[in-house]
């Protein structure tokens, strides 16, 4: 009887352990925002355009990830719930086609869905969650609001105070967040690691959709398709190093074995703040690898080169803050790989894309190989340490 008393009073009781079919049809929205933060880097391969989409990415990946919050403490099970939810899954596709003009015309667009986007958050929160819950969204949900009047506000400006409004607004956000990170949200690990798992395989799938897109525009030689299949087995390489084998109960057992607190500190800066570094090397890797597809046969461009290297480059430093956040190990080859990678950025000029696509993917597998083989060789040790007969 004593463990039953002592599982009635865990505040987690009844919350969602794992993610439900809506919840993935909830998700879709999101291959469309990475697409077009894409978009921008493609277009626009700078500084500038670089700025703007992980401005934009961080902005929306935010506001996104508060929804995986609330279906984390109140599942989309009722009919009404449901129904608002896609309601809000309408307002982030809209937010998702202004992303390219964001920062220009399309900026009211923007700044007003996200608005509404947020209003049905807070709203829901307070509905169908619990009354922790609730307590917990109405200390944050002013600051999200006064978050949200900065973007409308910027719209008064323009493009020059959406440079810097966007910016504030997203540190408005998360000042709130961080200042309440208790805040009522005991949050289930299973369902948080699952919803965040989810939505990297969607990153992951559109650095491959980005180059089958390109792919479509020009003719199909050896050249290019060696190209993709380089770019490929990058993306492969790279989800291999995130889903790694026993990754995935050692990471629900350090966040479950965390306090309420704890678990809310994580939520923020492993799986928004480390997760957003992933996505972000991601759309830059998915972009330059693009360009360098579509270039194949026009010589080497700098910038799709440098964008491809820092890419996978920056990818592999959050992947390793997020392991060392976790404890999970195996960081140091994450930071090799990483620091490999901007040195075939930064020395892309010198090689063609084929060369650079080809030595990424080593670097790749390398980092991959490199648990194995570390396991490989202490095996070995300890049975040549063992007495013979």
């Amino acid at each position: 009887m004593e463990p039953e008393r002592r599982e009635s009073r865990d505040p987690t009781a009844g919350i969602a352990a794992r993610a439900t079919p809506f919840e993935l049809l909830f998700d879709l929205v999101f291959v469309f925002t990475i697409t077009q933060v894409t978009h921008v880097v493609t277009h626009e391969p700078d500084a500038v355009g670089i700025y703007r989409a992980v401005v934009l990415l961080a902005l929306v990946y935010c506001i996104y990830d508060g929804y995986i919050w609330l279906m984390n403490q109140a599942p989309p099970a009722g009919a009404v719930t449901r129904v608002v939810l896609l309601v809000a899954m309408a307002g982030f596709l809209i937010v998702a086609v202004a992303i390219p003009t964001a920062f220009e015309d399309g900026q009211w667009t923007f700044s007003i869905t996200l608005l509404a986007v947020i209003l049905i958050h807070h709203v829901l929160f307070v509905v169908v969650g619990s009354p922790a819950n609730a307590g917990g969204i109405l200390r944050t949900g002013p600051f999200n609001l006064v978050a949200a009047i900065i973007l409308v506000v910027s719209g008064l400006i323009g493009e020059s105070g959406a440079a810097w409004l966007f910016p504030l607004a997203l540190a408005v956000i998360l000042a709130s967040v961080l200042s309440n990170r208790r805040g009522g949200f005991d949050l289930r690990a299973s369902h948080l690691i699952e919803r965040h798992g989810l939505l990297m395989i969607i990153a992951f799938g559109e650095s491959i959709v980005t180059v089958g897109a390109t792919l479509t525009t020009q003719s199909l030689d050896l050249s290019s398709l060696t190209a993709a299949s380089l770019i490929v087995g990058v993306v492969g390489g790279l989800w291999w190093t995130y889903f790694f084998t026993g990754d995935l109960a050692r990471t629900e057992q350090r966040v479950q074995e965390r306090d309420a607190t704890r678990r809310g500190t994580l939520a923020i800066t492993a799986f928004y703040g480390d997760h957003l570094g992933m996505m972000i090397g991601l759309v830059l890797f998915a972009a330059g690898s693009g360009l360098s597809v579509g270039e194949a046969d026009h010589g080497h461009s700098v910038d799709a080169g440098t964008l491809a290297g820092i890419g996978v480059a920056i990818f592999f430093f959050s992947q390793a803050l997020y392991r060392v956040e976790l404890r999970l190990g195996h960081a140091a080859s994450r930071l090799v790989g990483g620091l490999v990678a901007v040195a075939i950025g930064i020395w892309s000029v010198l090689i063609d894309p084929l060369t650079e696509l080809a030595l990424l993917l080593t670097t790749v597998a390398g980092v991959v190989a490199w648990a194995p083989l570390l396991s490989a060789l202490s095996k070995r040790r300890s049975k040549a340490r063992q007495p013979t007969s």
